[in-house]
């Protein structure tokens, strides 16, 4: 152990599942690592160098790889220094960085939204905080500073406010109060509209347009459901791959969506994004089937002349939405109600009925076209057909076939008795 220990922490160093222990060396501006073995025995310490009067020693994650890694602040050098674990529980010093005057405490706090590990002081000597942000790529920005009351001596993190980020809270000893230092970061992007589509082909795979976050000063957490998002940190010169993970986001992102249309028509679909407490929805909506099915009226022959005829009602199946009706040379009803020649609007399992008045003339056919969302049929109706002849007038052409018939048979019985000169008098 190294001399004067002054501070103490606890993590799984070296991946085993048990703690281990970090211990700062006020004296010999040291780190020691005793090691579990798993049964409650620790290994001999091994000494790693800190800065100068390291006075609180705390456990973090700086690079972002799974591993604890461990900061120190240093009392009489005013730095705090961080040092990476290789992930076995053995360390190498990475880098010191300039804080208040006599720093006595650390906490780790993601100040930013950003997933990564921050660290804020309390400086003792200086009244004062210190925040450094980690950059993402193993190290930190330089501090930024904030007053408190006289010597601060502890410090944590907590949601005063219950907004959703993490302020600071200072102990001060010569002033007998606490500080409380609120997180202004604004994690709220502004609205970030998609536009909807519509009229997509059934099961179509559709991409939304691209949406770029603003009004962020940190990150915030985005969250997918009912389908996938692709992300473009550099102005859409590059996308990740389609995701449904949960991703950090922060302003100047770009965002697009994916999803399947459905499989039904007129059926409408929606992707919901979620960045912090901000909701924005993709919706897709299927083209509505707007052919229906072929149909076909029965024809009606023999109908007396001028008579007003109706055909059998069809069903109008296989559409979705509402389509147009057209007739031509008649009239339709829909439903039962009155008969109309006026364009109108058929919808699914409507029931569709014609009435048309019969040709004056014998054998005469009247043709009823009737279009119905594209889809066309004609319902014929055939005059009954009387005898040639039925008409007035004197001429054998005129007569019935009956009396024309009669007349020849007759001609068969006259008499064919010779007269006087040889001939037949007919």
């Amino acid at each position: 152990m190294g001399l004067s220990p002054v501070a103490i922490a606890a993590a799984d160093f070296d991946g085993n599942g048990t703690l281990d222990l970090a211990v700062a060396n006020q004296s010999d501006n040291t780190v020691s690592l005793l090691l579990n073995d798993g049964s409650g025995v620790y290994s001999a310490a091994v000494s790693y160098a800190a800065g100068s009067s390291p006075s609180a020693i705390s456990v973090l994650d700086v690079d972002h790889n799974g591993t604890a890694d461990i900061a120190v602040a240093n009392a009489s050098s005013a730095t705090v220094s961080w040092l990476s674990n290789n992930g076995n529980g053995t360390f190498v010093y990475m880098a010191y960085y300039s804080v208040g005057t006599a720093p006595s405490s650390l906490v780790v706090v993601d100040m930013n939204g950003d997933g990564y590990d921050d660290l804020a002081l309390a400086n003792e000597g200086a009244n004062t905080v210190s925040v450094l942000e980690n950059s993402r790529n193993g190290t930190f920005a330089a501090a930024v500073t904030a007053a408190v009351m006289t010597t601060p001596v502890a410090i944590t993190a907590a949601d005063i406010d219950f907004d959703g980020d993490s302020d600071l809270v200072t102990a001060n000893s010569s002033a007998s109060t606490l500080s409380l230092l609120m997180n202004d970061t604004d994690f709220q992007p502004d609205p970030f509209p998609f536009t909807a589509v519509v009229d997509v082909p059934l099961n179509a795979m559709v991409e939304s347009n691209v949406v770029t976050l603003s009004g962020m000063a940190g990150w915030s957490q985005l969250t997918v459901s009912g389908g996938e998002y692709a992300l473009s940190t550099n102005g859409g010169v590059a996308w990740s791959a389609w995701s449904t993970a949960p991703v950090l986001v922060t302003t100047g992102n770009q965002i697009k969506v994916r999803t399947t249309a459905a499989a039904a028509g007129h059926v409408m679909v929606e992707v919901q994004i979620t960045v912090g407490r901000m909701h924005e929805t993709f919706s897709v909506t299927t083209i509505g089937d707007a052919v229906p099915n072929p149909f076909a009226f029965i024809d009606k022959s023999g109908v007396a002349l001028n008579t007003v005829t109706t055909s059998d009602p069809i069903t109008v199946t296989g559409i979705d939405v509402g389509v147009p009706i057209s007739v031509i040379a008649g009239m339709y009803s829909i439903n039962g109600r009155a008969y109309t020649s006026a364009l109108g609007v058929v919808r699914n399992n409507d029931s569709v009925q014609l009435l048309v008045s019969s040709s004056p003339l014998n054998g005469g056919v009247v043709n009823v076209v009737v279009n119905i969302g594209g889809v066309s049929d004609t319902f014929r109706v055939t005059s009954v057909t009387k005898s040639e002849g039925s008409s007035s007038g004197g001429g054998v052409l005129g007569l019935p076939l009956l009396v024309l018939m009669l007349l020849w048979r007759a001609s068969k019985q006259i008499s064919t008795t010779p007269e006087a000169g040889g001939g037949i008098h007919l």
